[in-house]
């Protein structure tokens, strides 16, 4: 998950503190919550296994979270939790890689139970877990109970916390994933820990730092670098990595991008990279970047779905399939309250079930869109 490494590249952006030394407490955070649940579920993987006693789950999942809440809630931080949503066309590849490892993880499972042997099919019941919609739900509800602001993304939460850091929404993220410094989050906490408050904060106003050059640090320039290096929207050219990455970008004047790759073996002087920049992998690194750029997220306020960055002039979401599909704000609506199960796509049995909506794209100029406001997203978006 993420870019192998990207902690240890932006040390410079980053700081080893505690919550009350940074100015989390009094302030607002949108929490990556998929991140929790499955830190908790690797306590239980015998239960989500065989999922004979849900109610274990259910309890295990939300008690551990609940240690958080009660952190985070102890220094009046103010939270959303985001969940992940739809599957995003760009990380197709990267989808089918974790299906057919699980798959196999299962098998295992099976075998080293045949065999009597637990311990062993233990340890692949914790390469194997699913969490399922079900669970989804009970930590929604849980937020009901806690007064805890939550959406469910319409596809990666990473895009979707990104556009309520960089939109005011919230003040922090706090999170495990890396992927979030390529959104261009501006304050980010990792490694958080629900005993001590300890934690990472990364800065984005530092990141200039990281680069170790004299000129201003360029951002796209910065996420080329860790696209190049590998991603989930794209694999990296073998013993190609981030020190690689930077020196090329460093070294290269050329933003157009399509005419830039091709150059990497001659301004490296390294012929071993001599015809790896193929045709199908600059489609892949730009789409990589277009995902990055334009994944479709949900404003809270405008109460519909849009691109995290504006679309170039006369471009539309079907320019970029990609990066997510737009669909009716109603149906979209829905999705973000938690209506739809995310498993199946169908109106979740013990919620309101989701309103007819056409699955066509509206209001695709987004370009057009501002925000009127910058007030938290709303516990339960309303229609």
């Amino acid at each position: 998950m993420g870019v192998d490494n990207l902690m240890g590249f932006v040390k410079l952006a980053t700081t080893q503190t505690q919550i009350t030394r940074t100015d989390l407490p009094n302030s607002t955070a949108a929490i990556d919550v998929s991140h929790w649940i499955y830190k908790a579920s690797y306590g239980i993987p015998e239960a989500l296994y065989h999922r004979t006693n849900v109610n274990q789950i259910y309890s295990a999942i939300t008690s551990y979270i609940g240690t958080y809440v009660k952190l985070l809630k102890s220094h009046n931080v103010q939270m959303t939790f985001v969940f992940d949503g739809m599957k995003l066309p760009a990380k197709d590849v990267t989808h089918r890689e974790r299906s057919a490892r699980k798959a196999e993880a299962r098998r295992l499972v099976q075998k080293f139970l045949a065999a009597n042997n637990p311990q062993e099919a233990r340890k692949h019941m914790l390469r194997c877990i699913d969490v399922k919609f079900d669970i989804v739900q009970q930590v929604i509800h849980y937020c009901k109970q806690e007064n805890i602001n939550y959406i469910v993304a319409p596809y990666e939460a990473d895009a979707q916390l990104a556009f309520l850091n960089n939109n005011g929404h919230c003040e922090f993220i706090i999170t495990e994933d890396t992927d979030l410094i390529l959104y261009g989050c501006q304050k980010i906490i990792y490694k958080l820990d629900r005993e001590t408050g300890e934690c990472v904060l990364y800065q984005r106003s530092r990141l200039g730092r990281c680069l170790q050059t004299r000129e201003e640090l360029e951002f796209e320039k910065f996420r080329r670098i860790c696209i190049m290096s590998g991603c989930d929207y794209l694999k990296n050219i073998p013993n190609v990595g981030l020190q690689t990455a930077k020196k090329f970008f460093l070294l290269t004047k050329q933003n157009n991008i399509r005419l830039a790759l091709p150059k990497l073996a001659a301004n490296l002087n390294n012929p071993k990279l001599k015809g790896k920049v193929t045709e199908e992998y600059i489609n892949g690194f730009i789409d990589a970047e277009t995902t990055f750029k334009h994944h479709i997220v949900y404003d809270p306020v405008h109460q519909k779905l849009r691109p995290l960055e504006p679309y170039p002039r006369g471009k539309s979401s079907s320019d970029f399939p990609m990066a997510g599909k737009r669909f009716h704000s109603t149906l979209a609506k829905e999705l973000v309250q938690g209506k739809i199960d995310l498993d199946t796509l169908d109106p979740s049995n013990d919620l309101d079930s989701a309103s007819d909506a056409s699955d066509t794209e509206i209001d695709d100029d987004a370009s057009s869109t501002t925000m009127e406001n910058r007030e938290v997203p709303q516990k339960r978006i309303r229609a």
